[in-house]
């Protein structure tokens, strides 16, 4: 099941405001295991759409610029409710871990060299996206640096953490008409992605 949801923040939001409001978006109820929720965040004042550097911005999350060059202003953002969550007694269930938030981003620019840039980024990567975390721990595991899967056809480079539901997953997919840059905070959740939008390109 899909389900959008919106967050608006006004221009002195803080950091601590961001990850409280998408803390709350991540229990949101009546998201089911396998679940996911797309999350339109809002100017307040305008109801226009952050960016993608706007958005990264007010988490406090450094993304370097030449990651942010080769990619379009606006992402879609979403949370994935794995499905081996517990789901708890509500009226609609729901589920007591919360989901894990994703981004998707067209590649608006050079695929080689968005590739090339988030290969540079990897050295610091996995520090700068903490926030993303929303309040769990986030520390890396006995292997650092990323390593490279293959799912689907996609090239995954990932980082796992001691956290078995946390890791830290990107990919350029372009088995569509614009490459879209996917970056996921579990392996689940980037499986589920890339299976959908392999399924949507047929």
């Amino acid at each position: 099941m899909r389900r959008i949801g919106i967050v608006e923040f006004v221009k002195d939001s803080t950091q601590l405001d961001a990850i409280e409001k998408l803390i709350n978006i991540a229990f949101i109820a009546g998201q089911m295991p396998g679940d996911f929720t797309q999350l339109m965040v809002r100017h307040k004042e305008n109801s226009a759409d952050f960016t993608l550097a706007e958005f990264s911005d007010l988490l406090d999350i450094s993304i370097p610029d030449d990651v942010l060059a080769e990619l379009a202003s606006v992402p879609t953002i979403f949370f994935y409710a794995p499905r081996d969550a517990k789901t708890g007694p509500g009226e609609n269930g729901g589920i007591l871990a919360p989901a894990h938030i994703g981004l998707l981003v067209a590649v608006s620019g050079s695929v080689e060299k968005a590739h090339e840039a988030l290969r540079r980024w990897e050295a610091t990567l996995g520090g700068d996206i903490v926030p993303l975390a929303l309040g769990r721990e986030w520390q890396p595991g006995g292997d650092v640096l990323f390593q490279s899967n293959m799912f689907q056809g996609a090239h995954i480079r990932y980082q796992n953490f001691p956290d078995p539901y946390l890791a830290a997953d990107y990919t350029v997919f372009e088995g569509i008409e614009a490459p879209l840059l996917v970056f996921a905070t579990s392996r689940e959740s980037m499986f589920t992605v890339i299976g959908t939008l392999n399924y949507r390109s047929e």
